[in-house]
């Protein structure tokens, strides 16, 4: 799988025929989350079953506000290539074996 989209290789394919299935948000006064499955936005040939992002807005007390970005997938075989490509402003601390991303805003941030 990869997530070139012009290697024609599993990359994903423009058209309305590719993209995110089971969209939801979710709020609790604290936490804005959206979450959805971005295995139908790739074709066959990349091997995805299930692809669950999650984009979580924290709002914190003591400047502890964050966005966390979560991904966890299954694929019908290991893949035999695999490239992320996330673009986000801020600092950004890896977890779980580089499968969650924690961005918080830079340092001198003024909000």
């Amino acid at each position: 799988m990869a997530t070139d989209r012009g290697s024609g290789k599993g990359g994903q394919p423009p058209g309305p025929g590719f993209r995110a299935a089971a969209v939801a948000h979710r709020c609790d006064g604290t936490t804005d989350e959206l979450r959805c499955d971005l295995a139908a936005a790739y074709p066959p040939e990349a091997g995805l079953t299930r692809w669950l992002r999650t984009f979580r807005l924290v709002r914190g007390a003591d400047d502890d506000e964050r966005i966390e970005i979560g991904d966890a997938w299954d694929c019908s075989a290991p893949p035999g290539s695999l490239a992320l490509h996330l673009l986000a402003g801020g600092d950004v601390a890896l977890a779980n074996g580089g499968g969650r991303a924690v961005v918080s805003p830079s340092a001198g941030h003024v909000g």
